[in-house]
């Protein structure tokens, strides 16, 4: 399996925070991440992809970052490097975390404009729950509604196929890899 997931730990918060900034207007920095990933209940992972024959060349293409507290998770964030996107790596971080966490509610707020990603969570049963206003600010100063969306026990293997998401991640072209050996910057 070439796409692969590693366990998101406060040392590989800039790793995470790199990620982070290629998918979305405004970013956590590094110690932010850190400090997030080391307070209790909170877990992740990595998506990782190697970038060719060479085993020791890989690339971050993903993340997702998770709390748990009485019986309810909250996703943190999730997002897909932009060249990496449609490939079903979403899908795998998602189903990932649902694995983990069987028998728990699962909220999520996602920008009412984010077509694709609001596809992928009905598509793995969400639902909406709530809207905040003007939630998001865009990069040209505009506000975004979020909405809050729900999960109630949806079997982690309902609506996407996890094996053909990892494989996908094969599939992207070199040039748009970004690759780094593994052990710079947090990548092993």
């Amino acid at each position: 399996m070439i796409a692969t997931l590693l366990p998101l730990m406060p040392w590989r918060a800039a790793v995470a925070a790199a990620i982070q900034a290629q998918c979305f207007n405004v970013t956590w920095e590094p110690s932010s991440m850190a400090r997030i990933l080391a307070m209790p209940g909170t877990f992740g992972w990595l998506a990782m992809r190697q970038c060719d024959q060479d085993h020791d060349a890989v690339q971050p293409i993903g993340l997702i970052v998770g709390r748990s507290i009485l019986g309810e998770t909250e996703i943190l964030v999730m997002g897909v490097i932009p060249q990496a996107r449609r490939l079903g790596l979403g899908c795998l971080l998602l189903k990932t975390l649902q694995r983990m966490t069987t028998g728990k509610k699962i909220f999520l707020e996602v920008a009412i404009d984010n077509v694709a990603a609001l596809a992928l969570y009905r598509k793995l049963g969400f639902k909406q729950v709530g809207r905040r206003l003007n939630y998001y600010q865009r990069v040209d100063g505009t506000n975004v509604d979020a909405l809050i969306l729900q999960s109630l026990d949806v079997s982690p293997h309902d609506g996407c196929d996890v094996d053909a998401c990892a494989a996908a991640a094969e599939e992207m072209p070199l040039s748009q890899r970004g690759c780094q050996r593994r052990g710079e910057n947090g990548a092993s």
